[in-house]
């Protein structure tokens, strides 16, 4: 069982990321000055990688705190049990979305870079999915209190 702190802490981070990586989103849009939009895209890629790495580690906390029995040990896996779960319902695109982290993360190369800075306002979309959907379980779940 979870404790309600401990999750509310985790929510609040993952809350954080996503808001930051919208702010982003919507201020590369509106500017014009390409240096900047350069910096913006790089701010951009570096709010998804921190979002993403925040989202799958969130699942995973779930996962293992609510069934001992299962194991993530790594992002893939916990995609598929959240899969499984009904935690997330587009298996495809988040592995497409780790499969763009791990690519920024490892080999920072430009035509990758803008690559995903293009896929980011979708990633995001599917990323904000499951937040919401966490958000309305959240009512749902059973916490153990906090002594």
């Amino acid at each position: 069982m979870i404790e309600k702190k401990e999750f509310e802490s985790k929510f609040k981070y993952l809350e954080s990321a996503l808001t930051s990586l919208k702010s982003s989103i919507i201020l590369d849009r509106k500017n014009e000055n390409q240096e900047i939009k350069s910096m913006l895209r790089d701010s951009c890629i570096q709010r998804f990688e921190y979002s993403y790495e925040l989202s799958w580690k969130f699942m995973k906390y779930i996962l293992e705190k609510y069934d001992t029995e299962i194991e993530t040990r790594s992002p893939k896996q916990a995609l598929k049990t959240a899969f499984k779960n009904w935690y997330i319902d587009n298996l495809d695109l988040w592995f497409n979305i780790s499969e763009y982290r791990n690519k920024t993360s490892h080999e920072y190369e430009e035509n990758i870079a803008d690559e995903l800075y293009l896929h980011i306002p979708h990633f995001f979309e599917e990323m904000q999915r499951f937040y919401e959907f966490i958000k309305i379980k959240y009512n749902e779940w059973y916490f153990r209190e906090n002594n």
